[in-house]
């Protein structure tokens, strides 16, 4: 019995060829640029413990999905991270549309400039604020209520910054 040529083919193509097998790259087979601090272990902060943490209000971050990147000049990451957390806010690995800030150290671990990495380019691209750890630390201080002491030290002590347009009724009277 003739068996159809469709059915040659398919026989064919199911049997792999020891002979066409490619082998599968090894390590050594393309350099690894070395990087100067990063291996498992990140880079300390290069001012650790140099600043105080503000009291800020509970909940304040609820809603709010934050990424860190970098070294940062005072915290560890982890410890940032757990900031974001303590406040409500949700902390992610990468950067996408549904995050709130990039928390970002000037330099990164292989002490590049931030700029130049890939989770800052993509908060560029997808418009996602871009903070510092003295702006995260603004953030919490001015979440605190005005007559608290913490608030005071990093917080103005007049009325709030008018950048904030959802407080629009305002008990000051104008012209």
């Amino acid at each position: 019995a003739e068996v159809p040529s469709s059915a040659k083919a398919k026989a064919k193509a199911k049997a792999p060829s020891p002979a066409k097998a490619k082998p599968l790259p090894t390590s050594s087979d393309k350099p690894v640029p070395a990087r100067k601090s990063w291996g498992g272990k990140r880079a300390p902060p290069p001012n650790k413990g140099s600043v105080t943490v503000p009291e800020g209000r509970p909940g304040f971050l609820t809603g709010k999905t934050f990424v860190v990147t970098g070294v940062l000049p005072s915290l560890e990451r982890e410890d940032a991270e757990d900031l974001v957390k303590t406040y409500g806010g949700r902390v992610t690995g990468a950067v996408s549309g549904k995050t709130s800030f990039l928390l970002a150290g000037p330099v990164l671990e292989d002490e590049r400039p931030v700029e130049k990495g890939s989770k800052h380019m993509t908060a560029i691209e997808k418009k996602v604020a871009i903070i510092t750890e003295a702006h995260f630390m603004e953030m919490i201080a001015k979440s605190k209520p005005a007559g608290s002491k913490e608030a005071s030290k990093l917080a103005p002590t007049s009325a709030p910054s008018s950048s904030s347009s959802s407080s629009s009724s305002s008990s000051s009277s104008s012209p």
